[in-house]
């Protein structure tokens, strides 16, 4: 539990700013996915109540990135490490905040070639979480209002590829 500790700390401290816009992927990444990994193998109840808001926010910059990378690499398993960090993000800050990185995943599902309502069923959503309630509502939007644009992203390119680039 030690590691899992040290690795809370680390993501609550400095040196994650400007985590979002970084390199892709980068070793911020992987103590993210070691989270990731840690919280939903322990049934989400003792990492937890552990983390905050910050951990929140991290964990919802992951997914955007991972929304990227999936595309970059042709990633179904990449996309749906990105859907169970958006799952332990929204326990953790304003639920609507993941709304803008639920478009990208929806995107970045239509680039895979895969149906984004089964992808979407993955993420094991209960009736009480605040989640199931925005990407049940999500789904029912139309085209427009699901377009990454309407959430204020583009596609867009840096140096190793693919990436959504925030418009805001």
């Amino acid at each position: 539990m030690a590691m899992l500790d040290r690795t809370l700390e680390k993501l609550a401290s400095e040196c994650t700013h400007g985590y979002g816009p970084s390199p892709l992927p980068n070793q911020i990444d992987e103590e993210v996915e070691s989270l990731v990994h840690a919280v939903a193998s322990d049934g989400e109840t003792d990492p937890l109540t552990k983390m905050n808001e910050t951990h929140g926010f991290v964990l919802l910059a992951y997914a955007e990135r991972m929304a990227s990378l999936a595309v970059r690499e042709n990633s179904v398993d990449t996309l749906s490490k990105g859907l169970v960090a958006l799952r332990i993000a929204s326990k953790l800050i304003y639920v609507k905040e993941a709304l803008p990185v639920l478009a990208l995943m929806y995107n970045s599902a239509n680039k895979l070639g895969i149906d984004p309502t089964n992808l979407f069923s993955t993420l094991v959503l209960r009736d009480g979480d605040e989640l199931k309630v925005f990407v049940d509502s999500f789904l029912c939007r139309s085209a427009e209002d699901r377009s990454i644009q309407a959430m204020g992203y583009v596609e867009g390119e840096d140096e190793a590829g693919f990436r959504y680039v925030r418009t805001w």
